[in-house]
């Protein structure tokens, strides 16, 4: 219906305002709403996040851009430690095996992250088990759910956040194939054959 819509209204007004509307509205809804989102369908985890935030701790050149050859997941420690960890990583070069920071229930804690590059598959799951349980242990003594509570989601609150993202991307896309259709027009006169003459 939003692509319909704002299709038809971009031929009353024109394509561009329909299209710069969408994308302001998105880019000014991003973030935001990411974070709305979090906290209308896991309330538990937005106030654990801003009660104890827990931060990976590592050298960026430890992060892998793209997955190693014949190998079907990340395997340096940082890699290891952010598949499981809530919040970014920040860079120090000092440091050689990541490890996650953050308060437990007992004060500041860290737990180290471990390495599984050249290992063996089946040694390799096991270093990333160990670890991932580590980190999950910590973040439960956090305070950090492990799942959503059903009864405490807003679901009116989270349907707005994302009528809103459906409205910017319908109003960006809506137009999007009259105008591109527009940007390469076919000519107006088909070209006459003029056969030789002999």
């Amino acid at each position: 219906m939003g692509y319909v819509l704002f299709g038809w209204l971009s031929d009353k007004v024109g394509r561009k305002p329909v299209m710069l509307f969408g994308m302001t509205l998105m880019l000014a809804a991003y973030f935001p709403g990411f974070h709305m989102l979090a906290q209308t369908l896991n309330p538990a985890l937005a106030e654990a996040e801003a009660r104890n935030p827990a931060t990976i701790i590592a050298d960026p050149r430890l992060l892998s851009a793209v997955r190693s050859r014949g190998q079907d997941s990340f395997t340096s420690s940082c890699d290891i430690a952010r598949a499981r960890s809530p919040t970014p990583g920040s860079p120090t070069p000092a440091s050689r095996t990541a490890r996650v920071a953050g308060r437990g229930a007992g004060g500041r804690r860290d737990h180290s992250s471990m390495s599984a590059q050249g290992l063996p598959n089946d040694v390799a799951s096991a270093v990333k088990t160990t670890v991932v349980g580590k980190i999950k242990e910590g973040l439960r003594q956090a305070g950090y759910p492990a799942k959503a509570d059903p009864a405490r989601m807003n679901l009116i609150g989270a349907f707005g956040v994302l009528m809103v993202f459906v409205i910017a991307a319908t109003a960006l896309f809506g137009p999007l194939a009259a105008c591109l259709v527009e940007l390469f027009p076919t000519r107006s006169a088909t070209r006459r054959c003029r056969c030789p003459t002999t």
